[in-house]
């Protein structure tokens, strides 16, 4: 169960504020059912409702600071994700973003980063779908990584760059 003013973490939305209980309407016009207004706080304009209920699939908890360092330290042990299916690619980056699994997400992030490097060696570019992917991964990933620490995103970011290369 959500509670008013708690941070949480959205699917497709990243770090929201739980902001108030609010009744709306049934699809079925049966009467009045009530909802979790969230307000995103990459865009403190826009409005999620969801409806009240004990459990979410899409919605955890903002980790905490000592989670978000015991990510952080951990990152070089995590081995990139293992995709041996390229029509399978994009399913397998979109499951993991939509987990709100850390540990998945990196995986998938370190995954995209080698085979980047491996196209740059072999003289391609990027493909499309791995730059969307890896932009997303890393806002999902750096959003509340920099809500939990009360960091910039960018020295989150140079954080985890600094860790990666040593």
């Amino acid at each position: 169960m959500l509670k008013i003013g708690e941070y949480v973490m959205k699917n497709s939305e990243g770090v929201c504020r739980v902001d108030e209980k609010v009744m709306m309407q049934s699809y079925d016009s049966t009467g009045e059912v009530p909802y979790f207004l969230l307000v995103p706080i990459r865009d403190g304009r826009c409005r999620v409702y969801v409806p009240q209920a004990d459990s979410y699939r899409d919605i955890r908890p903002v980790m905490s600071k000592g989670e978000a360092e015991k990510l952080i330290g951990k990152i070089p042990k995590i081995d990139p994700a293992s995709i041996e299916n390229d029509r399978a690619r994009e399913q397998i980056y979109k499951d993991a973003i939509r987990s709100l699994d850390p540990v998945r997400i990196v995986s998938v992030i370190k995954n995209m980063y080698e085979r980047s490097e491996e196209r740059l060696r072999q003289g391609k570019k990027r493909t499309s779908v791995d730059d969307r992917y890896f932009k997303l991964a890393e806002e999902t990933l750096f959003q509340e990584l920099s809500f939990a620490l009360k960091e910039e995103p960018e020295t989150v970011r140079r954080m985890i760059e600094d860790i990666a290369n040593r």
